[in-house]
């Protein structure tokens, strides 16, 4: 499109005017307006929504060619050889560094299976049925698992892959997504717990079965790969 130079448009128009002789307070009424038509009429630039396009990997770690199927985000929960394992995958920055990424992801991967464990086992039948109960064997349970006292749980595989997504805005953004297992022998686990269970000295023995089978239900539903 040819640009227009308004300077020269605004002294052709005064030359023109001045030519017809046209003069007062109309004549400058009419040039504003004039002026004014011709500001609106000059383009600007026009705004391009970006085009939403799928997500590309651009890296992933050790030059792999593809993202694992455990890390793809279809499961959280799952039992590999004996191991209960939490899949824990957190996106940063493009710019982050994969060490830091991965570290935090293992550090909040700690805390977020015994959350899953706890949030579990409260969920099944046999904790509803005891959920309006006050039993001292409950609390402590809870307590044992919110605290963290668990012991065993260490991190396994980790994972992380740079990719190039579309934002809000459609705008193309850099993001590193890291993946680690964080995972506990399953024999370990119920050992542990049917310790805090039955360890406790407080507690109806009726409640103290419930919570034995609601746990063992959790662990039973974990399904193995």
């Amino acid at each position: 499109m040819m640009k227009i130079n308004f300077l020269t448009i605004k002294k052709i128009f005064k030359r023109y005017l001045f030519n017809l002789n046209l003069e007062g307070g109309h004549m400058k009424n009419l040039l504003a307006i004039i002026l004014l038509t011709l500001t609106a009429c000059v383009s600007t630039p026009k705004f391009v929504q970006p085009e939403f396009k799928p997500a590309k990997t651009i890296e992933r770690i050790g030059g792999l060619d593809k993202t694992p199927e455990w890390a793809k985000g279809v499961t959280t929960f799952t039992e590999v050889k004996g191991n209960l394992i939490y899949i824990n995958t957190i996106t940063m920055s493009g710019d982050s560094r994969p060490e830091a990424c991965l570290k935090v992801a293992a550090n909040s991967g700690r805390v977020k299976i015994l959350r899953e464990i706890k949030d579990n086992i409260s969920s099944t039948e046999q904790f509803t049925e005891l959920s309006t109960d006050s039993d001292p064997a409950i609390d402590t349970l809870i307590t044992f698992l919110s605290q963290g006292a668990l012991t065993g749980v260490k991190v396994g595989q980790q994972y992380w892959e740079k990719n190039e997504v579309s934002d809000t805005n459609g705008f193309r953004v850099l993001k590193l997504n890291c993946s680690v297992q964080v995972q506990i022998p399953k024999k370990h686990l119920v050992k542990q717990i049917n310790n805090v269970i039955l360890g406790s000295k407080k507690g109806h023995s009726k409640v103290k079965e419930k919570l034995m089978e609601a746990h063992e239900k959790f662990i039973e539903s974990v399904d193995e790969n």
